[in-house]
């Protein structure tokens, strides 16, 4: 657990689902690959990677992913 809980505050910040898309993201996985898994279209995925950026407070996917990893919402151990 982090000080003061800021880590999992900031955890909190995504919802499951989220997390997992980020990971897979970061990851490397394609859009494609993710939404077929998920059994989402390419356009709600589309939507829930805006939904993650909005949530934290990011312009684009890549800053998301950095942020995430900065913040401990995803660990260096769950990017393969």
């Amino acid at each position: 657990m982090a000080e003061n809980g800021l880590r999992s505050s900031k955890q909190d910040l995504l919802g499951d689902s989220e997390r997992r898309i980020l990971v897979a993201l970061a990851c490397g996985d394609a859009y494609s690959e993710i939404s077929e898994s998920l059994s989402l279209s390419e356009h709600a995925l589309n939507h829930i990677i805006k939904n993650i950026c909005d949530k934290l407070s990011v312009q684009n996917l890549r800053h998301a992913i950095a942020v995430a990893m900065r913040d401990k919402i995803i660990l260096p151990d769950e990017i393969t």
